[in-house]
């Protein structure tokens, strides 16, 4: 599983949200696939029909398209939330680089 260890706050800026939606310091330690994702991870559904997948899902936070509704967790909402993804992946594979 790949780290992250940033704050919603953080990876909102990185990604430039639209809006955050839950505690903006709630820090998500790894990404996961969104059927797999637990309370630490971050996760992004693609489009608004997968919303029931993130309804279901265990994420601490999710990457959407736009504001879901009965979601339990935090929520980033931006545009397109593969390229947002993309994003945080490309943080941590900067990180790894880095380490010695």
């Amino acid at each position: 599983m790949a780290k992250l260890d940033l704050s919603l706050e953080e990876v909102g800026r990185l990604v430039g949200a639209s809006e955050l939606i839950g505690d903006p310091s709630f820090h998500c330690r790894s990404v996961a696939p969104v059927d797999s994702a637990g309370p630490d991870d971050h996760t992004f559904i693609k489009n608004e029909k997968l919303a029931a997948r993130a309804r279901d899902s265990r994420a601490g936070a999710i990457l959407v398209p736009a504001r879901l509704e009965g979601l339990t967790g935090h929520q980033v909402v931006v545009e397109d939330p593969f390229a947002a993804f993309a994003r945080v992946l490309a943080r941590i594979s900067e990180r790894r680089r880095r380490l010695p």
